[in-house]
């Protein structure tokens, strides 16, 4: 049996990439390169040869019949997704969650109506996720007392 997983993780074909997206880059390769395994980087935006599976339009609704007519079995996002209503897939979701720091610290990214929309949408969206995978345990603390997930 083959496990089709879609990935979305903008940049990951961006040359050079940061640590982070680097290290995703080479798990998704080695996990290529196994016959159970088969893996679809998704894009946000128009790809240089367009492909309809693998483009997801900024528009609501849409993103979820895209990949839910492409029948993954998983869909991995390297970051928080707003477009994206993850109960809306087939597929189990994951969600690879960076940082909090529009909860821990409103503001500093910029603006804190901008962080406190961001924060009202993760409310709603992150629960949503089969799966979340944070980048440290403090963080992972803190996602699962804030939203009951982990």
């Amino acid at each position: 049996m083959t496990i089709h997983v879609g990935v979305y993780a903008p940049g990951l074909d961006n040359d050079p990439q940061p640590a982070p997206l680097a290290c995703l880059r080479q798990l998704f390769d080695r996990l290529s390169q196994r016959t159970e395994v088969r893996v679809t980087h998704l894009y946000r935006s128009e790809p240089v040869e367009w492909d309809a599976s693998r483009y997801l339009p900024k528009i609501p609704g849409r993103c979820e019949q895209i990949l839910n007519q492409a029948g993954f079995d998983v869909v991995h996002f390297n970051s928080f997704v707003d477009i994206i209503t993850p109960k809306m897939l087939s597929a189990s979701t994951v969600l690879t969650y960076h940082g909090d720091v529009h909860w821990e610290l409103p503001g500093v990214t910029g603006s804190r109506i901008g962080d406190g929309a961001r924060c009202a949408l993760e409310t709603v969206k992150l629960p949503q996720y089969d799966k979340i995978l944070t980048v440290s345990s403090g963080l992972g603390r803190r996602v699962r007392n804030r939203y009951g997930v982990f």
